[in-house]
């Protein structure tokens, strides 16, 4: 890769220096030439003239980009003449420009910018040239260096080229010695030159002689004798000059037709003459008696049917030499090549009809033409209708049959600049049949930025037409126009007017088209746009014939089974099967068709289980995984809720279980919590007994101290005890006057279940429950001294009647999962703190009814000892 871009950056270097070289010798040579000025100078191509003396640059006029050939004459190579001469080379050079200038011929060179001299050159601009005769033969005098040759490297032409040129030659001398009463004098292969299209034009007049007759009498042209002592280049070449010039004879027309017999024989002999004359004069006196002994077997290089010409022009007797507009009566100018050569160039004189029949015939006759002839020659020709609308059809076929065989370079260069017009012409309808009909070649050939400019606008045209044999004809094309089409352009433009054609045609065999259109373009969709504009589209059809199902079923199949389409198992499950499933039970379906679309339906549901499967049994194995899961928890938390339950009579209490749960029970808190109970029921302990410290009562209010202090005494002294109450308050009744020991468990249920407790009441204060409601407090759980259910007794009295199970209020929700890394980690499976808070909660026991009443009495008979007692029990 690396050695092609050095390849092409060397050949760009390489071009741009040479013609930047060229540009500045032109400019050199020719400063102030108002030729310059006015036409650019692209690169040397070829040389012309006597002696091959004109270089011949390609160019085009600057304000027009015409393109032309611009003719130079650098003064320093007359250096190499005598000084004497050099003037007559430089006025036979200026006179023959200003002659051919004055010269009006289809056969004659035409110039375009008239001659200008400036101090160091001659220069003048003539119609686009290809080079001059002589350089095809191989003369090489002042010509491009060998690697500049270009296409004059390696050129031959063909017969008929040599016919026809011969042929037009000696139209141009009939009109000199007819119409112009002039005589050339310099027929040679440097006097002829080529142009772009192929044509040979006259030039070199710079030995003309002009008819000297008055008007009305015979015509004479004075002889001009032959002067040795004049540099070759500054007289008429010799080698086909007329033995007249050797004799002093009479000269005229005749002497011309001579060197075109000399022509003749150096164009089949490789470029040579009949006779080397070595620019002396002897010898060329020599050979011209030597025509007396002229054969046929002298002139064997020349093709037989023009042999018998040749040698009549080549007779020393020039009575017997044939006039120019006869040469081409011979039968060897009679074939159907030059014929209709002829005809193209005569075709400016013809009427509508009589170029219609030509036309007609004309691309029947193209096969059987040099390739070049067509592409030069008669290409430009018929470009040339393209003005004339109604004669575009018949021009268009005989083009494009030499398109076909055109390369893509040559097809760009040469045709495809004159159809560029044509292609935005749309009426005459013809234009655009023809240019559907051959729309494949043309997309082959044709660049892509220009298949987006002049080809596709043809295309919509076509789609767009209510003609349905171009509506047809337009549809084939677009699947191979498709790929050379931008995405943009093929997505907004070419797919919305073959969708919209679809929808509202009434022919049922356009409407078929379009989805085989369709389906052959999807390859050069993305997915998203089919997902998004074809599948969508294809259940509004408005028509169930079999042949449109089928189409509609061959997208879908297409769709599915492409690499980089697919349809999704969504789309297939909610849009494709339910407008797929109806079109199976139409009528007219026969057992091939409904066997195809049972087939894609199947296919599809196949597709839809296949990607919905896995998904099913995935989500299946999560539900049993989370099933699984939930009774684990269930299990565990049962076994959890069993140790939680009340205690027995052997444990320490409530209390002390709760907080071992989670790590502040008696491991934490055993002396607060054994001397707070010693507290409550037997009173103040002594220091001998008790050997533990004092808990610190310094979270005590001074009216609970006081409290305190007389529960201790009154304790001390077996006295009846005040119960704290708080009038008005409700009574609080034990569950049931069976169980004297209830209330001794209802301060430890209480820690079982926050929120919730039965007092009796004889209240005494639980300086337990205390402390563990500042532990609460510190934990975030609620305290037990918050607002709890009460039950109240119309009379004041005990009921035990009138108990009723009302459901505890909610508990505020507590998140204790913070202090999880602050509890001790048992052997068994963990449990989250919510979860010990949840269970601690536990089943909620029975809440005595709660009766509204009236205000308490004022006084309450005290207890006795022996009720406290029995109470205790």
């Amino acid at each position: 890769m690396d050695n092609v871009f050095s390849k092409l950056r060397s050949t760009l270097i390489s071009t741009v220096g040479n013609t930047a070289q060229v540009v500045s010798q032109v400019q050199a040579a020719l400063p102030g030439n108002n030729v310059t000025k006015e036409y650019e100078v692209v690169k040397h191509i070829a040389s012309a003239g006597p002696g091959f003396l004109w270089k011949v640059y390609s160019g085009h006029k600057k304000s027009t980009k015409q393109e032309a050939a611009v003719f130079i004459f650098e003064k320093k190579l007359l250096e190499r003449y005598p000084k004497n001469a050099r003037e007559q080379v430089l006025e036979n050079l200026r006179r023959g420009v200003n002659q051919v200038t004055r010269l009006r011929h289809p056969n004659v060179l035409v110039v375009q910018h008239p001659l200008d001299e400036s101090r160091d050159a001659l220069a003048f601009a003539t119609e686009p040239v290809f080079a001059s005769l002589g350089n095809i033969l191989g003369y090489r005098e002042n010509c491009p260096d060998a690697d500049s040759l270009g296409k004059l490297d390696g050129f031959k032409l063909d017969e008929l080229e040599i016919k026809y040129g011969l042929v037009q030659l000696c139209d141009g001398l009939n009109f000199l010695h007819r119409d112009v009463k002039l005589v050339h004098r310099n027929i040679a292969v440097e006097s002829i030159v080529v142009n772009a299209s192929g044509a040979w034009k006259l030039f070199g007049f710079d030995f003309c002689v002009q008819n000297e007759s008055p008007e009305g009498s015979e015509p004479f042209w004075k002889l001009v004798e032959y002067n040795s002592y004049l540099p070759p280049h500054a007289q008429p070449h010799m080698d086909f000059l007329a033995p007249e010039y050797a004799t002093n004879a009479r000269i005229g027309p005749w002497c011309d037709m001579y060197s075109v017999g000399v022509l003749m024989y150096a164009l089949f002999s490789g470029g040579k003459p009949l006779f080397r004359n070595g620019d002396n004069y002897e010898i060329f006196r020599t050979n011209a008696g030597e025509l007396e002994h002229l054969t046929m077997n002298n002139l064997s290089c020349i093709p037989i049917g023009l042999r018998e010409t040749a040698k009549m022009l080549l007779s020393h007797n020039p009575d017997i030499r044939p006039e120019a507009g006869q040469v081409g009566e011979t039968p060897y100018f009679q074939d159907i090549g030059v014929k209709t050569l002829s005809y193209l160039d005569a075709m400016y004189q013809w009427d509508n009809v009589q170029k219609t029949q030509f036309y007609k015939g004309l691309a029947q006759v193209l096969p059987g033409l040099p390739f070049r002839v067509n592409l030069l020659r008669v290409v430009p020709c018929l470009a040339k209708e393209f003005v004339n609308p109604p004669m575009i059809p018949f021009v268009l076929g005989p083009v494009l049959v030499v398109a076909e065989e055109a390369s893509a370079e040559e097809f760009r260069e040469y045709i495809l600049p004159g159809l560029k017009p044509v292609l935005r012409i749309a009426d005459p309808v013809q234009i655009t049949l023809i240019f559907l009909q051959r729309m494949e070649l043309l997309l082959s050939k044709t660049p892509a930025g220009d298949v987006r400019e002049y080809l596709l606008p043809v295309i919509y045209r076509a789609i767009e037409n209510p003609d349905p044999e171009i509506q047809a004809l337009g549809l084939s094309i677009v699947p191979k126009a498709a790929p050379l089409v931008d995405y943009p352009a093929l997505k907004n433009a070419m797919l919305p007017k073959i969708k919209t054609l679809c929808l509202e045609t009434k022919l049922l065999k356009t409407r078929v088209q379009c989805l085989l259109t369709i389906g052959q373009i999807l390859e050069n969709l993305d997915r998203w746009l089919v997902m998004d504009e074809i599948l969508p589209f294809l259940p509004k059809i408005p028509s169930r014939e079999p042949a449109v199902l089928m189409g509609v079923l061959g997208i879908y199949k297409l769709t599915m089974d492409g690499n980089k389409l697919g349809i999704s198992k969504d789309v297939l499950a909610t849009q494709v099967l339910p407008f797929l499933f109806p079109m199976c039970i139409e009528s007219g379906l026969s057992l091939v068709q409904f066997n195809n679309v049972m087939s894609v339906i199947r296919d599809m549901i196949d597709r839809v289980e296949a990607d919905q499967r896995p998904k099913v049994e995935q989500l299946d194995q999560m539900r049993k995984e989370q099933k699984s899961a939930f009774q684990s928890t269930l299990e565990a938390g049962a076994v959890s809720q069993a140790k939680l339950q009340w205690p027995g009579a052997g444990d320490s209490g409530s209390s002390s279980s709760y907080f071992n749960g989670i790590g502040g029970g008696q491991k934490a808190l055993p002396p607060v919590a054994d001397d707070m109970k010693a507290i409550e029921w037997h009173g103040a302990p002594s220091e001998s007994s008790n050997s533990k410290p004092k808990p610190s009562l310094k979270h005590l209010s001074l009216e609970e101290k006081q409290r305190l202090a007389k529960s201790l005494d009154s304790g001390s002294k077996a006295q009846t005890v005040q119960p704290i109450v708080t009038p008005p308050a409700a009574t609080r009744i034990p569950q049931s006057s069976t169980f004297p020991s209830i209330a001794s468990h209802q301060n430890a249920s209480s820690n079982n279940w926050p929120g919730t407790s039965v007092t009796s009441p004889i209240a005494h204060r639980d300086l337990t429950s205390s402390l563990i409601n500042s532990n609460m407090n510190a934990f975030g759980k609620p305290s037990l001294n918050q607002v709890q259910p009460q039950v109240q007794s119309p009379t004041g009295f005990l009921s035990p009647f009138g108990q009723q199970c009302l459901p505890p209020p909610p508990a505020p929700s507590q998140n204790t999962r913070a202090f999880e890394d602050l509890l001790p980690r048992p052997g068994g499976p963990k449990v989250s703190m919510n979860d010990m808070m949840a269970r601690a909660a536990g089943p909620v026991p029975l809440a005595p009814t709660v009766v509204h009443s009236a205000p308490m009495r004022p006084a309450v008979n005290a207890l006795s000892s022996k009720d406290i007692d029995e109470l205790l029990r």
